[in-house]
């Protein structure tokens, strides 16, 4: 039951945040889009917008979330957890990149695969499923390792 509580507190957390950032990246990601490749809908152009106005300040946001002294990001606030190394101390910049990733490399992949690698035909190319299957076995890892770890986090 601990562990059930724990995971779901971190999926609401995550969720939150992943919200937050919809609502305020989005538009951002948008215009960055129009900007830089005006008429492209799809493929390596929605790609380099997706990272300049969205991926990178989510990253920004985890990572510097992370590391504060609160250690925490506004879902993880809401949800009373913090990030604390087994010292008890906010994790190093090292770290809270290193939690970062393997957090957002599903994320990031799926980018990859939808829209940097698409050719634009409409259809997915075999590498492209690849990296899309791959994206999948890495998110079933996380859950695997937030149980494993029975949270892994504590009340704040």
């Amino acid at each position: 039951m601990l562990i059930t509580n724990l995971l779901l507190r971190r999926t609401v957390a995550f969720g939150v945040d992943c919200a937050i950032l919809f609502v305020l990246l989005g538009p951002i990601t948008f215009a960055v889009h129009r900007r830089l490749n005006p008429g492209a809908e799809a493929g390596p152009e929605l790609y380099r917008a997706l990272l300049l106005g969205f991926s990178l300040p989510a990253w920004t946001y985890f990572v510097l979330s992370d590391c504060s002294q609160r250690g925490a990001t506004l879902g993880k606030r809401l949800m009373h957890i913090r990030v604390r190394t087994l010292k008890r101390s906010s994790p190093s910049l090292l770290r809270a990149i290193t939690r970062s990733s393997a957090k957002l490399a599903p994320w990031e992949l799926v980018h990859i695969s939808a829209f940097a690698l698409s050719s634009g035909a409409g259809q997915l190319a075999p590498v492209q499923i690849v990296g899309l299957s791959f994206a999948n076995f890495l998110w079933l890892s996380y859950f695997a390792s937030a149980i494993l770890s029975r949270g892994g986090s504590e009340p704040a």
